[in-house]
């Protein structure tokens, strides 16, 4: 992908809590290519307690950017959390990540990526959910809206259908919306 965004800025990767390796390091190889960044790995870091809403047994996606922001003050690049628990955004149920549109810093939760893992080809099939995910939110994060070519990685996910009939890469439209 030839784009203007190029920089010598990184994404960073954030795992939050438990995240095995193999999962932060295909996430850093995924967005290094698609983004044509260098990708630093921040070490895990303990999920903070104030995003969780114990009524609804998830964490609140927007209080968790909050966090990222904090977090993120004084730094160059963007920033991409990855966390193993159950995301929502007021008005939604649940969401696979959420992210600050133009901004600095956005979340993937891996937990409803996994359904099926145990399956014959769940774990491909995680891996690429996980890769949809991951760019999906970086194309947030560098000022990319939903799309609606359901073929795109810009398309918004309803559900882990939506997910698995996208693609990981752009459209012609984002595609050339990115190049700008």
């Amino acid at each position: 992908m030839k784009n203007s965004l190029l920089q010598t800025d990184p994404i960073t990767i954030l795992p939050f809590g438990d995240i095995s390796d193999e999962v932060i390091n295909h996430i850093a190889a995924i967005v290094g290519r698609k983004f044509e960044r260098r990708v630093a790995v921040n070490p895990r870091t303990p999920l903070p307690p104030g995003p969780y809403n114990s009524a609804r047994g998830q964490y609140n996606g927007s209080l968790l950017l909050k966090d990222l922001r904090g977090i993120r003050d004084g730094s160059s690049g963007k920033l991409l959390a990855v966390i193993d628990v159950d995301i929502f955004s007021p008005g939604f149920n649940f969401v696979f990540g959420q992210a600050i549109l133009d901004g600095c810093c956005g979340v993937i939760s891996l937990t409803r990526l996994r359904e099926g893992i145990d399956e014959p080809g769940g774990e491909a099939r995680f891996y690429s959910r996980v890769e949809k995910e991951a760019v999906h939110e970086l194309g947030h994060i560098f000022g990319l809206r939903h799309c609606s070519t359901p073929k795109c990685v810009m398309y918004f996910s309803s559900n882990l259908a939506d997910t698995d009939r996208k693609s990981a890469d752009f459209c012609e439209e984002c595609g050339v919306m990115n190049a700008a």
